[in-house]
Formats: structure tokens, sequence, C-alpha cells
């Protein structure tokens, strides 16, 4: 009677095992063709997420989290085209890269920024910039920042963006 016992216990291993690893070729085959740096920063962002919900996990609730600006100003969902990933901020702008669910072949990096008033994302442009600042303490600053730099610019070192290493310098945190 032990004995039989012990080879039930084997067997509901080995089901667990076998589902556990169905579970896991289910996801890996979501990141199928990605290269890996993004599955890496795919899974830590899913690994960021999973502590703010309860269990078990409920689809639903996580993509009303994801798509809520004010929960979650890290990742911000673009339609069904891909998410921006936070880059970088500093007190009056964060940053975001665009990140499409089917890889962009065209090229180019696609920034955006939000403002820490507004969560609507907006090109990271020369134009946007100058419109965001207007009749603020800040708009002569930028005005002469952008006619020596590009908007895009970035700290060889740091590879920081220029114009926050100066928003820090003029208000920080």
């Amino acid at each position: 009677m032990v004995l039989e016992k012990k080879v039930k216990i084997n067997d509901i291993s080995k089901i667990m095992i076998s589902y556990q690893e169905r579970v896991l070729l289910k996801v890996i085959r979501q990141f199928e063709g990605m290269p890996k740096i993004e599955v890496y920063d795919t899974l830590q962002k899913i690994e960021a997420l999973l502590p703010k919900f309860d269990s078990p996990l409920r689809f639903d609730n996580i993509k009303e989290y994801i798509h809520d600006p004010k929960n979650n100003r890290n990742i911000i969902a673009v339609g069904d085209v891909g998410f921006c990933y936070k880059e970088d901020h500093c007190q009056q702008l964060h940053v975001y890269k665009f990140k499409p669910l089917i890889p962009d072949l065209i090229g180019g990096e696609r920034v955006y920024f939000t403002t820490s008033d507004d969560c609507r994302l907006r090109d990271f442009s020369n134009v946007n910039i100058k419109d965001v600042f207007k009749e603020t303490h800040l708009e002569f600053v930028l005005f002469q920042f952008m006619k020596e730099n590009t908007i895009k610019r970035r700290n060889r070192k740091t590879k920081r963006l220029l114009l926050l290493e100066l928003l820090d310098k003029i208000d920080p945190e």
C-alpha cells in the first residue's frame, strides 16, 4: 500500500512538470523571432508587473492597468501596433522609445515624450518641445539650446539626451 502512494505521487509530479513545460512553451512561442534583448526587456517588465496583482492573474486587469497612464508611466500601449518604454525622465519630461509589435524594417528610432502635467504622447521634435515650453520660464533657455543642438543629441559618455541633462541642471528634482 505504501508503494502505491509513492507511485501516485511520482505520477502527479510528472503531470505537473509536463503542464509547466507546456505553459512555458506557449509563452516562449510568443517571443519567436524577437531579438534576445527585447525578450529580456519584456520579461523584466512582466516581472515588475506581477507584484501589483492578486493571484490568479486576470489578463483584463493587467491590460487595464497598462493602458491607464496614471498607474504606469513606464509602459504605454500605442493602439495595437506596439508599446512605448520609458527611456529616461527629468522633472518636466518623460521620454519614451517606441517598440513595435511587428519589427519595423524601415528603421529609425521613434522617440516620444509626455510632460509631468499631460500624459498624451507627443513626437519628440523641436516643434513639440517649443510648443510645450512656450510662455514658461524655460522658453528662452530651450530656444538657445535648440540653436546649438539637435533635440535628440546625446551625451557621448552617458548616452543621455542633452536636453534632459540641461533641464535637470535648471530645475533639479
